[in-house]
């Protein structure tokens, strides 16, 4: 319901469904994503309140078991990648390497044509240093959102969080090096190359090590202006 009301307040969202844009760039007969968005924006619309989307329930209940517990960030992303794949055009899954991030983002942009794409889609550099030889491999990554950390009596506001994300990260004999062919320490270095239009936030509140638990410390943020300093 949450991740719902969100979306229907996106107006570029809501004129592109209410006018059945859609229909023209689907690469599929069927439609059972746009189909249930398409119902939720018509019943919204209608003032019908409150209403019931049926064709998203339906959908909803093939991945979400009622008995299991599950997060509206996790529904939002199953959600959003239905509608990206019913418009996007399906390429090879081969591995390609790119000079730099805007060659990386152009053939992105090729293949995901999709309204969901051009709002809210962003683009991370991810930037790993082998501690064997020095070799630095840089992979350009897609996103439709950021799961920052928070940290218990660390993070207070998002920008804190979005530090930590963002933080130099070692990793341990799960990597190898594609030049020395090494497994040693490797630093690991997000950054953020392109923000999207709508910018969608995930707060993980779940600790697993040491202690399984939810964190339930208060995150600042703004409601209006937001400006990142990252």
């Amino acid at each position: 319901n949450a991740c719902i009301q969100c979306l229907l307040s996106f107006d570029s969202l809501v004129q592109y469904v209410s006018q059945k844009k859609y229909q023209k760039a689907l690469n599929t007969k069927t439609s059972k994503f746009w189909w249930a968005l398409s119902e939720i924006v018509d019943f919204n619309n209608s003032k019908i309140n409150p209403f019931t989307p049926t064709i998203l329930r339906r959908i909803a209940e093939k991945f979400f078991h009622p008995h299991e517990q599950h997060d509206s960030h996790e529904f939002l992303r199953y959600f959003l990648s239905g509608l990206q794949d019913e418009i996007n055009i399906q390429s090879n899954k081969k591995e390609i390497e790119f000079k730099d991030p805007e060659s990386a983002w152009n053939y992105y942009k090729k293949h995901n044509v999709s309204l969901i794409d051009d709002l809210f889609a962003g683009q991370l550099i991810s930037k790993v240093r082998c501690g064997n030889c020095g070799h630095v491999s840089t992979t350009y990554d897609p996103f439709l959102d950021l799961s920052v950390p928070v940290i218990p009596d660390k993070t207070k506001n998002f920008d804190d969080c979005l530090t930590a994300f963002l933080k130099e990260e070692e990793i341990k004999d799960s990597y190898t090096c594609e030049k020395c062919k090494s497994n040693s320490r490797v630093i690991k270095k997000l950054s953020i190359n392109k923000f999207p239009q709508i910018l969608v936030v995930h707060f993980k509140r779940f600790q697993t090590f040491p202690v399984k638990k939810k964190i339930k410390d208060f995150i600042e943020f703004p409601i209006e202006t937001m400006r990142i300093k990252k």
